[in-house]
């Protein structure tokens, strides 16, 4: 049965919400550096807090790939996140519109009371998405293609490790999109780049990671050989850098570079 425009517009915003959320995970991490040494531990609660974030944005991207390719628990996965988003985004936006907003001094009530409709209006969005949703995917059109979906998955036959191994190159993939964005120093053969070096590693790392994932999961035996050769080559990185000459101050140097963004004057 082929997909319904809701449920390819379904997949749509959940890529794009996905996306949006790994942006500001960015922003976010980026910004942590330059918090105040008064609070010690915003760095742990950033990163907790980033780390739930990537999570929700993975399980986003995965579940709208599973609503394209019609698979059951991605149904699943997209009404439990629908009820959840409508009900916390209904109680928020009630808690907008009537508790009183706090005032700041040297600012007039009118514009702090101004900030409300907009307050109210933007948890109105996921509330309406949420609500979307709970009846896009519980109509008997919509469980009838599902259903559809289940039967051609179960006559794939594709063995289990290479599903896992697949989304898991998949995942990993999208994930180089963070510290691309951030700028993030890479440790590569036991030299450490930066800049636009560093941004180019993670966008070639990341899309190659993505091809060999999309690959395993449609099981080209092209793409089987390429992995073992990908993986024996971040193998032999892994051990460059460990077994290097001063390998240890390297990766000294490259935590600090990471967490504070200064590097040691006497980083080789």
């Amino acid at each position: 049965m082929t997909k319904s425009p809701g449920i390819i517009a379904s997949a749509v915003v959940c890529i794009v919400g996905s996306v949006l959320t790994l942006l500001m995970v960015a922003a976010m991490v980026f910004a942590v550096p330059g918090q105040s040494a008064a609070v010690p531990d915003i760095r742990t609660v950033s990163l907790v807090a980033a780390v739930l974030l990537v999570g929700l944005a993975m399980l986003g991207i995965l579940t709208a790939v599973g609503l394209l390719r019609l698979r059951p628990w991605a149904r699943t996965s997209i009404l439990v996140f629908a009820g959840i988003m409508s009900t916390v985004s209904l109680m928020t936006g009630l808690m907008m519109a009537f508790i009183p907003l706090p005032s700041a001094p040297g600012v007039d009530a009118s514009a702090i009371a101004a900030i409300r409709p907009m307050l109210t209006g933007i948890y109105a969005i996921p509330f309406l998405i949420g609500v979307w949703w709970l009846f896009q995917f519980n109509t008997k059109s919509t469980k009838a293609a599902f259903a559809s979906g289940a039967s051609e998955s179960a006559r794939s036959g594709r063995p289990l490790g290479v599903f896992v191994m697949g989304w898991w190159f998949l995942v990993s993939g999208i994930s180089c999109v963070i510290p691309a964005a951030m700028r993030m120093p890479a440790l590569v053969a036991g030299m450490i780049w930066t800049g636009w070096a560093a941004m180019a590693f993670y966008v070639v790392f990341g899309g190659l990671w993505c091809y060999l994932g999309a690959g395993l999961l449609r099981l080209d035996a092209r793409v089987r050989v390429l992995t073992i050769v990908a993986l024996l080559v971040v193998t032999a990185n892994a051990l460059v850098t460990s077994l290097a000459p001063n390998a240890r101050d390297r990766l000294v140097a490259y935590e600090k570079l990471v967490t504070y963004g200064v590097a040691p004057q006497s980083m080789p």
